[in-house]
Protein backbone atom coordinates (compact mmCIF):
# COMPACT_ATOMS: atom_id res chain seq x y z
CA UNK A 1 0.00 0.00 0.00
CA UNK A 2 1.11 3.69 -0.83
CA UNK A 3 2.27 5.63 1.80
CA UNK A 4 0.54 9.30 2.03
CA UNK A 5 2.23 12.40 3.67
CA UNK A 6 -0.64 14.03 5.94
CA UNK A 7 -1.13 16.95 3.76
CA UNK A 8 -2.10 13.93 0.69
CA UNK A 9 -4.31 12.55 3.75
CA UNK A 10 -5.77 15.74 4.43
CA UNK A 11 -6.70 16.85 1.21
CA UNK A 12 -7.76 13.88 0.02
CA UNK A 13 -10.29 13.97 3.38
CA UNK A 14 -11.59 17.47 1.82
CA UNK A 15 -11.99 15.93 -1.54
CA UNK A 16 -14.25 13.17 0.06
CA UNK A 17 -16.40 15.49 2.24
CA UNK A 18 -17.24 17.45 -1.27
CA UNK A 19 -18.04 14.67 -3.05
CA UNK A 20 -20.36 13.44 -0.24
CA UNK A 21 -21.95 17.02 -0.21
CA UNK A 22 -22.53 16.27 -4.02
CA UNK A 23 -23.98 13.44 -3.74
CA UNK A 24 -26.01 14.02 -1.37
CA UNK A 25 -27.55 17.18 -3.31
CA UNK A 26 -28.06 15.29 -6.39
CA UNK A 27 -29.94 12.67 -4.23
CA UNK A 28 -31.92 14.76 -2.70
CA UNK A 29 -32.53 16.66 -5.80
CA UNK A 30 -33.96 13.48 -7.23
CA UNK A 31 -36.05 12.44 -4.68
CA UNK A 32 -37.63 16.25 -4.97
CA UNK A 33 -38.20 15.26 -8.75
CA UNK A 34 -39.95 11.76 -7.75
CA UNK A 35 -37.05 9.44 -8.75
CA UNK A 36 -37.19 8.09 -5.73
CA UNK A 37 -39.69 7.60 -2.98
CA UNK A 38 -39.27 9.27 0.63
CA UNK A 39 -38.00 6.61 2.77
CA UNK A 40 -40.32 5.80 6.00
CA UNK A 41 -37.76 5.86 8.34
CA UNK A 42 -36.65 9.38 6.71
CA UNK A 43 -40.16 10.96 6.92
CA UNK A 44 -39.87 9.66 10.86
CA UNK A 45 -36.99 11.69 11.38
CA UNK A 46 -38.85 14.87 9.73
CA UNK A 47 -41.44 14.22 11.85
CA UNK A 48 -39.79 14.60 14.93
CA UNK A 49 -39.72 9.81 15.05
CA UNK A 50 -43.14 9.92 16.50
CA UNK A 51 -45.48 7.83 15.10
CA UNK A 52 -48.98 7.83 15.38
CA UNK A 53 -50.29 4.42 16.69
CA UNK A 54 -53.59 6.20 17.74
CA UNK A 55 -55.51 4.55 14.68
CA UNK A 56 -54.52 1.29 16.05
CA UNK A 57 -56.31 1.93 19.04
CA UNK A 58 -59.39 2.96 17.55
CA UNK A 59 -59.08 6.55 18.53
CA UNK A 60 -59.33 7.70 14.66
Amino acid sequence: MASLTNQEIEQMKKQLEEKQQEVRELYNNLVEAGAFPIDEDELDLVSGGVKLITDRLGFF
